[in-house]
């Protein structure tokens, strides 16, 4: 979550102080994060000197604020009913999870996830199916690339699919818009947790 708050104090902090510039941001800034001025003022003390390099836009401020809101539970997680292999619906409550868990233990091939005495037959339909439920436009992650400079990923379940199914095992580079990435089991976890 800390580099949601980044990304909100950037966005006050780019403005001049003592401007009616700055107080419209700082009012921006509550109202797409839903949070207090006590909060937003906290957030300034604690993150002045830690701040991301480059302009804030206010695109990026609204998906860092959705991040955020999803993060503390303001915006609610849809479940997801699926058919076992015995033809009976169940409910996955956490669609989310299970992404995580299919990209990380079924990323590629045909295998059988289980939950709760339900098994599922898991293929490229399967996987497809999970991947795709629910897709939203704002869900982005945060990270930085093998030259220390911050990036924001702007499609994050497509950007965790690929490094899933492209660069599953072992050591390799990856690289997005410019930006490059070792990826390694260390950073397959961190991607993952980045969104649990």
């Amino acid at each position: 979550m800390i580099n949601q708050k980044k990304i909100a104090v950037k966005y006050v902090e780019q403005h001049p102080k003592d401007s009616a510039d700055r107080t419209k941001a700082r009012k921006k800034v509550r109202g797409i994060f839903l949070i207090s001025q006590q909060t937003l003022n906290e957030w300034e003390s604690d993150l002045e000197k830690s701040l991301p390099e480059g302009e804030v836009t206010l695109d990026l401020l609204k998906h860092a604020g959705g991040f955020y809101k999803m993060t503390r539970g303001e915006i609610k997680k849809k479940p997801l009913t699926l058919k076992d292999t015995s033809s009976n619906d169940y409910e996955i409550k956490d669609p989310q999870k299970l992404r995580n868990h299919i990209m990380q233990y079924h990323a590629n091939g045909q295998s059988i996830y289980e939950e709760n005495g339900h098994s599922f037959y898991v293929d490229d339909k399967f996987r497809d199916l999970i991947f795709n439920y629910e897709k939203t436009e704002n869900e982005t992650l945060e990270i930085t690339d093998d030259f220390g400079e911050f990036f924001v990923v702007k499609d994050a379940r497509e950007f965790r699919k690929h490094i899933f199914l492209e660069h599953s095992t072992g050591t390799s580079i990856h690289e997005e818009e410019g930006h490059y990435f070792t990826v390694d089991d260390d950073f397959r976890k961190l991607i993952l947790m980045k969104h649990e």
